[in-house]
């Protein structure tokens, strides 16, 4: 019956002239879904409605629900229904057999589960498109919502919901395009560079297959520096990214998969350093001349043994760009050097070092 009433006023404020004010729907609106977000059956018909709504809406409707902060309420109801969704996955919807003592889950009940998880996720997708469909309206909505750090935090507690990452992403992604227009502006999206650094930490804390995700956060740094060299390199310097980059091969990484993420971490770095002296004097800062920790760090992981890709990815670094053995190689990185050779000297003591090994094993 709510839903019923909802759609009413949905088609009623579709339809208007778009003179009069429709705060008082999108009020309603906003409040029974609030009202509803733990009932996601419920909650689901009236923000489908809330969203036909903003898709069809006229400025008058945008304007009232930035003025009722609806960007707000709504990430904060998804936040709400990926609490819920996590508390009711901690529970064990099994029983337990009287015989074996074994935990045993019926069909039954696995088709239960599956239900509430698709119901909790249309859910908070749907949020999600909402506030995408403000949030892309118009370049006051978009500063209005980077000037909300409850929306900020909003997003980036959603990116831990991995069936909305990659939305979740796009849209942290969005916020850090913004141009900002004063001082006010450029302070905040500084915060949110630093939370999506943070991440970086994080994202090997909480998650056993980070490389994927570290590749991804990477490829974004990557993209958003492509657009604008200079100011992005400036950004994410201030954010002290160099740190948390480089952190990203502390630990134990498997050949494969370490590889990849090895090969993206220098890709970034080339990308975060080329053509700013402000920036490779950053770098030479915490790494030290010859870049010396992330020689380390390297030679950890190849074990003496540097693929083809990885020199290359080097040679890269040494030109700010991309290394072509047939042309003119112009040399800008005078650290990448150090760096290089000591590479290749580790990997020639290595060949000659196993030249004395046995079905893999080295001799005393």
């Amino acid at each position: 019956m709510e839903s019923t009433v909802v759609g009413t006023l949905a088609k009623s404020s579709a339809s208007s002239d778009g003179t009069a004010s429709n705060s008082p729907e999108i009020s309603v609106l906003l409040g029974a879904i609030e009202n509803s977000a733990s009932t996601p059956q419920i909650a689901y018909g009236l923000l489908k409605s809330l969203l036909h709504l903003l898709r069809v809406s006229r400025g008058n409707i945008l304007s009232s629900f930035k003025t009722l902060n609806g960007s707000s309420r709504v990430l904060g109801v998804a936040c709400i229904q990926a609490r819920e969704l996590r508390r009711s996955c901690s529970l064990d919807p099994s029983v337990e057999s009287s015989d074996s003592k074994v935990a045993v889950v019926s069909p039954h009940e696995k088709s239960d589960s599956s239900q509430v998880e698709e119901s909790w996720f249309k859910c908070m997708e749907t949020c999600l498109w909402i506030f995408t469909e403000f949030f892309a309206s118009s370049e006051d909505a978009k500063l209005s919502v980077l000037h909300s750090s409850f929306c900020i935090d909003c997003l980036f507690e959603l990116f831990w919901e991995k069936s909305l990452r990659s939305h979740v992403l796009q849209l942290i992604i969005n916020l850090l395009k913004i141009t900002p227009l004063c001082d006010e502006d450029q302070r905040v999206k500084l915060q949110v560079c630093s939370k999506y650094l943070e991440t970086f930490t994080q994202v090997k804390e909480r998650e056993m297959d980070f490389v994927e995700l570290s590749v991804d956060l990477l490829n974004g740094m990557t993209d958003l520096i492509k657009t604008d060299p200079v100011y992005y390199q400036a950004l994410f310097r201030e954010g002290e990214c160099f740190l948390h980059v480089v952190s990203l091969l502390n630990g134990n990484l498997d050949e494969d998969n370490g590889e990849k993420l090895v090969l993206n971490v220098l890709q970034t770095l080339n990308c975060l350093i080329a053509n700013s002296d402000a920036s490779k004097v950053a770098f030479r800062a915490l790494a030290g001349k010859g870049y010396q920790t992330l020689q380390s760090l390297l030679l950890d992981f190849c074990q003496w043994k540097p693929s083809q890709r990885l020199l290359d990815a080097l040679l890269d670094m040494l030109v700010d760009g991309k290394f072509d053995d047939r042309g003119c190689a112009l040399i800008k990185n005078e650290d990448v050097i150090i760096l290089y050779l000591s590479v290749l000297q580790k990997s020639s003591e290595s060949l000659q070092y196993h030249g004395l090994t046995d079905n893999n094993k080295i001799f005393p």
